[in-house]
């Protein structure tokens, strides 16, 4: 399984079992980052880059795995109350998400290892609307050669 299908199984669980008040919440929860946004808030699973080698006894695997969750929050009016309410769920998002893939470093047993290399945070106009907007990213089956 691929790492990128892991993440979005496991966002998927996350979401699925949320309760009322809690960040993932009714989150949105995208495949890709190309499907078109139809709520408010959500996820999206980014594309991945990585290494082919052959692994212990021979079969080729992915190595240096670098994958990315992209987060966005509508941003509901023209005030700044409005952009800090976006803001702070995008960061309650960000917080709730890493806390999921934390959870299992190996994905559903899907890779030896991963850890989150951070992200940013900032702000995206998504055909004509104002979102806040986060990526986190992360490393599975590191082996040290990648250096941030």
């Amino acid at each position: 399984m691929s790492v990128e299908t892991a993440i979005y199984t496991a966002l998927a669980a996350a979401i699925a079992a949320a309760a009322e008040g809690e960040a993932l919440f009714a989150a949105e929860l995208h495949n890709t980052i190309y499907e078109p946004i139809t709520k408010p808030f959500g996820l999206r699973v980014g594309d991945t880059n990585c290494d082919l080698a052959p692994g212990p006894g021979g079969p080729v695997e992915e190595w240096d795995v670098l994958g990315m969750v992209q987060i966005f929050a509508l941003v509901n009016g023209d005030t700044a109350e409005a952009q800090i309410a976006a803001r702070e769920k995008v960061r309650a998002l960000g917080l709730k998400t890493a806390e999921v893939l934390l959870a299992d470093t190996t994905l559903g047993h899907t890779v030896n290892d991963s850890r989150i290399l951070g992200g940013e945070r900032g702000w995206a106009n998504v055909q004509g609307s104002r979102y806040a907007a986060a990526h986190l990213h992360l490393i599975a089956n590191e082996t040290g050669a990648y250096q941030k």
